[in-house]
């Protein structure tokens, strides 16, 4: 079974290595990558198994809609907790 991803963050770089990193492994399957204001429709149009976010700001709106909107759909949000 290869799990479906979608990749979300406002870096280009951050979800383009990632994707790179996810393509190689047999157990996923790349929907896309998307900017953070793209990520609820992402999940409800693509209903993806998991999506990882790079949280930047308030998740809390972001992962309450997601869930409400996508259920089945695991939120992975990552943090940079460096500055």
């Amino acid at each position: 079974m290869k799990y479906r991803i979608a990749i979300v963050s406002n870096s280009v770089e951050w979800c383009e290595c990632l994707t790179a990193a996810f393509k190689v492994s047999d157990s996923f399957h790349v929907l896309g990558t998307f900017s953070t204001p793209e990520l609820i429709e992402a999940g409800i149009s693509l209903y993806p198994d998991v999506i990882l976010w790079k949280v930047n700001g308030d998740p809390i709106p972001v992962i309450s809609e997601t869930k409400a909107k996508s259920p089945l759909t695991r939120l992975v949000a990552v943090y940079n907790f460096c500055r």
